[in-house]
């Protein structure tokens, strides 16, 4: 009786992973193309235009998952400060992928996990372990070794892409928040409109005339983060979260790939160095975060 079972359990395990990895595709080419033409638009108009396409998808989302009563929201302030962080990363993200190699940007994104863990201590009161707490420090120093920490190669622009991950987590915190209370169409239409109402007038100041070419990359880069967020929702329905999470990693892989074959860049050790660092550190915190889930231990 039990073969069956695990046997569908063992292919939701399976679907979700390649969910995960399919989404982590989606998100390296959305990088290569906000990259692309970063030397040439302001950060802000790249992401009002590649945020207004962004939309696409999560508005399909909403039309295949509840309709327009899906977008009714209890918690007002809540919605407010989720999509402030939503800005918060979306801004630094797009400028840390503009300034520093692909690999580069999204091995200094790791850190946002860690954070996650850390910041669950102070602000939801969760118990944490001193394995946990080790793995975080642990986890840490990795960031810090990406940063390059020596006078003559430290990278201040990396710093950009430590802001962007402060801000991922506490957006991922403020997600926690209201989870219980909002649906996920809610929480992903609102903060995309709280990007467009943020970059706007930025975006409208440094405005300048976007090429037919251009707005084709910026809108299929768009589109794609827009799949990305609806591919890794789809994932987590599929499979345990524990199980799906760690293959949010598989990014460093395409990106690293796609930084060499669109902008020859090569991951230099401290990147390979400090991101496998926090790449362990990270697996293990989701380790015990899943034995802790399962129960005591």
């Amino acid at each position: 009786m039990n073969a069956p079972a695990n046997s569908t359990k063992k292919s939701h395990a399976t679907k979700g992973a390649l969910l995960m990895v399919l989404a982590m595709f989606f998100i390296s080419i959305m990088g290569v193309g906000t990259k692309w033409v970063g030397d040439t638009y302001q950060v802000m108009q790249i992401v009002f235009v590649r945020n207004f396409f962004v939309l696409i998808p999560v508005l399909f989302m909403v039309w295949k998952n509840g309709g327009i009563e899906s977008l009714k929201v209890t918690d007002k302030t809540g919605m407010g400060i989720r999509a402030f962080f939503q800005f918060g990363a979306a801004s630094f993200i797009a400028t840390t992928l503009v300034l520093l190699p692909l690999a580069d940007a999204e091995a200094l994104f790791f850190a946002a996990p860690l954070i996650v863990a850390f910041l669950s201590m102070r602000l939801l009161g969760e118990r944490v372990g001193w394995r946990r707490k080790t793995a975080i420090a642990v986890g840490f120093c990795g960031v810090i070794v990406m940063l390059r920490p020596t006078p003559e190669l430290m990278q201040t622009t990396a710093l950009v892409g430590v802001a962007a991950a402060i801000f991922i987590a506490f957006r991922d915190m403020w997600t926690r928040k209201l989870r219980e209370k909002e649906t996920a169409n809610a929480i992903m239409f609102w903060s995309e409109l709280g990007v467009l109402a943020g970059s706007f007038p930025i975006a409208l100041y440094y405005w300048q005339p976007v090429t037919l070419t251009d707005l084709g990359i910026i809108a299929f880069s768009g589109i794609f983060l827009g799949a990305a967020q609806f591919t890794m929702a789809v994932a987590f329905l599929t499979a345990e979260a524990a199980t799906v999470a760690p293959f949010r990693y598989s990014v460093i892989i395409v990106t690293s790939l796609f930084g060499y074959l669109f902008f020859g860049d090569i991951p230099d050790a401290f990147v390979i160095s400090g991101a496998a660092i926090a790449i362990a550190s990270g697996l293990y915190i989701l380790r015990r975060e899943a034995q802790k889930a399962a129960g005591p231990a």
